[in-house]
Order: structure tokens, then sequence, then C-alpha cells
């Protein structure tokens, strides 16, 4: 009978454990719980840009980088801003003293990239993307374009752009190819055609970030002024009324499928729109550590296996499993029992 019940218990255990969320915390796992970015590379790495070091998670152990004033292929800034991978699998690394592309095989950092007569690139890299046609456009201090020499180390040249030289934040690309980048109180719609480089100024607000959906809308999200989508008629962004009336504080936008976008807060938690019915409800997740609908969500990432990765701003870095699975499982894939 001990036996038995000795067996239900644990049973119950992992029903409760393979339910509830796993944290990530500066207690234990990482350098800085301000956190910046999220992202996952093509090996399954999962990366988490802090404003103090680089963190790495490889599903059993947190691997974290800083600068080194000793050593060249540190990190050149703690304040790491920027992760991106392009098509031929390099990882760039954007922070507040540069760029940087990732060595793998060194388990370093390239230099800091340069100009093409071999100046040192200092930028605030914010923003990286890769465009339709293969090219690597990074967003900082101004734009720029990358390519990479046969040491794997970038080499920077600035677009000339008619945009303010200011704070940014984020960059898309539309699917006309057309890029659009928030830069101070507003966002810039940058036109490239037969090789010259126009744009267009649309008056929103400071820290705006952006996002696109499947059907190739364009949302911009405000910290002060809320949720708005570009309207193509009328060519400016118009506001998307929140359900109680006010202005959402929306620090970061994120697709999460054809049908909703999540939208996370500077302290109003997270929150799901539903662009076919045009509602606004909270994304909730039960917490012994925090009120939900309170916390400061400054990023999300969805990986592989479809679990979502939240930025806690001052807290950590919550990921919630897509599945509740009534079995456990032990093995090198496993988040919480990696063996």
């Amino acid at each position: 009978m001990r036996i038995i019940l000795f067996l239900l218990l644990a049973l119950i255990s992992d029903l409760c454990y393979g339910q509830s969320y796993r944290l990530f915390t500066t207690d234990q796992h990482l350098s800085s719980s301000l956190i910046n970015n999220i992202y996952e590379d093509s090996k399954g790495m999962i990366w988490i840009a802090t404003e103090d070091g680089l963190n790495r998670y490889d599903g059993s152990k947190v691997t974290i980088y800083k600068h080194d004033i000793e050593d060249k292929h540190s990190l050149v800034h703690n304040y790491v801003c920027a992760i991106f991978e392009d098509s031929h699998g390099n990882l760039y690394i954007g922070s507040y003293g540069g760029l940087q592309i990732y060595n793998y095989a060194e388990d370093n950092f390239s230099p800091r990239a340069t100009d093409k007569e071999g100046k040192p690139f200092y930028n605030n890299v914010s923003s990286i993307i890769e465009r339709k046609n293969g090219e690597i456009w990074v967003l900082g201090d101004y734009l720029s374009v990358v390519t990479i020499a046969e040491n794997k180390q970038p080499i920077i040249e600035r677009i000339e752009a008619d945009i303010p030289i200011e704070s940014s934040a984020y960059m898309i690309e539309d699917d006309n190819g057309d890029i659009w980048a928030s830069r101070g109180e507003g966002v810039y719609q940058i036109i490239t055609e037969n090789g010259r480089i126009q744009s267009k100024s649309h008056k929103l607000d400071a820290s705006i970030c952006l996002c696109k959906d499947t059907e190739g809308n364009i949302y911009a999200g405000s910290m002060h002024k809320g949720l708005h989508i570009f309207d193509k008629k009328q060519e400016k962004f118009v506001n998307i009324p929140y359900t109680t009336g006010e202005n959402l504080p929306v620090k970061h936008i994120f697709l999460l499928d054809s049908d909703r976008i999540l939208l996370s807060t500077d302290g109003k938690g997270a929150k799901i729109y539903n662009i076919r019915t045009k509602e606004f409800s909270n994304y909730t997740f039960e917490s012994a550590n925090f009120e939900s609908s309170t916390l400061k969500v400054h990023a999300v990432m969805k990986d592989r296996d479809e679990n979502l990765w939240f930025a806690l701003y001052q807290k950590g870095v919550a990921m919630i499993p897509n599945i509740s699975n009534s079995f456990g499982y032990i093995g090198y894939k496993s988040v919480n029992k990696n063996v």
C-alpha cells in the first residue's frame, strides 16, 4: 500500500510540474533580470539579451557571456539589444558597442564590425533583419548594410536614408520590399527602387514596436498610444481602441498565428488581439511568484516546439509549455529533467 501511495504522489507531482512554467532568474541562471530580447537559433539554442550580458540556454544549462577588456573575442558591450541569424547560419549580436558575429566552433565572438577602411563601427544596434534579396540590414544610430569578410569579420556600409539619427527600436520588411523602421517619434517607410532610396514619415510616438501579419498588414505598438494598424487607403496609422478605452503601454508585438497578435505591455501583462473579431483578451498564467496582469513584458518568442518565452522585465524569463502532458519525459530534449 505504501508503495502504491508513493507512486501516486510521484505521478501527481509530475502532473503539476508538467503543467507549470519554467522560470529563469538571476538567482540561478541569468546575468540580469533586465531582459531586452529572446531568440532561438537554428541549433535550438535560446539566446537571452539583457542589459548586463548575453545568456545562452542549451536545454540543460545557461552560459553567460560578458565584455572582457583584455579579450577582443568577447562581447564588445554588456548591454545587448539584438540577436539575429541569417539564412547562412551567421548569428549576429547587436549591442550598445556595435555588431559582432558569434563563432559556434570557438564559442566566442568576432571583433567589432568595421567599415570598408577598417575603422571600428561604434553604433548602438537595436534591430537586424535579412531582406528578401539576401541583404542584411542593421538599424542603430543610423541605417547600415552588412557583408561578411572571409575571416568572418562583419563589414558595415552606411545607407543614406532621409531618417533622423535618434533612438530606434524596430525594423521589418513588408511584402512589397519596403522597410519600416521606428525612429524618434515616428515610423519611416523606406522605399528602395531602381537603386534609389526614399522615405515617408508616419508620426506616432516614441518607443514604437512593429509587426506584420500573414496578410501583409503592418501594426505598430506605442508605449503611450496603444496599438495601431497602417491604413493603406489613408496612408497613415489608425488606432485600434482597447476594450476599456485606455491606451495600452505596448512594448512588443508578436504574431502568434494568422488570427492572433500577442501584445507585451509595460506593467499590464500580456494581451491577445484577435485580428478577425477585433477583440482584446488577457493572456494569463498561474504563478505563485507574481501577478501576471501587472507584469512588465518586454519581449515574446515562440520556439520550434511552440513553447512561449516571455521576457519579464526585472524578474527574468518564463517559458510556458505548449502542451501539458500527463506523462513525464526524461532525456536530452527535456527542459526540466535533462540527464
